[in-house]
């Protein structure tokens, strides 16, 4: 490739000579000389850029793997607290279920299977009543849940 195109750049008096004096050390004309400290500058930018992007490019790398480890975790113990609700709720309802008749337990099982497949903030509001009856039934079983082999709490159920 010819170089043809003239640059001009101005720099002080003292400037041109050591530019000159370095270019009389190296054999080169002081246009050469220039052209190839120019060169070397933009190479080393170059290399730079290049260094800057692949310790870029190993940080996000170390990035994503730091947040793998994280989503595993809490991935475990989500999973792990989902078994620990799951294991009360049935020990929950196991305990419950003593307490009321088989056509009550049908009616609530639907009720939340049905609510389940919806966001919470469309549920239906829990008539009054049936807090009232639930309390009545609860007053007159709790009587009757003493020694009579029936669990008197989660804890005690799921100690079985």
């Amino acid at each position: 490739m010819t170089r043809d195109t003239v640059i001009s750049v101005y720099v002080s008096e003292s400037e041109k000579n050591h530019l000159q004096s370095e270019a009389n050390e190296e054999g080169e004309t002081l246009s050469s000389y220039v052209y190839k400290l120019a060169q070397a500058e933009r190479k080393r930018r170059g290399v730079e850029k290049a260094a800057t992007d692949l310790s870029a490019e190993e940080r996000i790398e170390a990035l994503i793997a730091e947040a793998k480890e994280d989503l595993t975790e809490i991935a475990q113990a989500t999973k792990d607290m989902n078994a620990r609700a799951g294991a009360y709720s049935v020990a929950n309802f196991e305990l419950l279920k003593q307490n009321y008749p088989d056509a009550r337990r049908k009616d609530v099982l639907e009720t939340g299977a049905r609510r389940l497949r919806y966001p919470l903030e469309d549920h239906d509001i829990i008539d009054d009543t049936d807090d009232q009856e639930d309390g009545d039934q609860d007053q007159d079983n709790s009587e009757s849940n003493g020694s009579d082999g029936k669990a008197s709490s989660v804890d005690e159920l799921l100690d079985r």
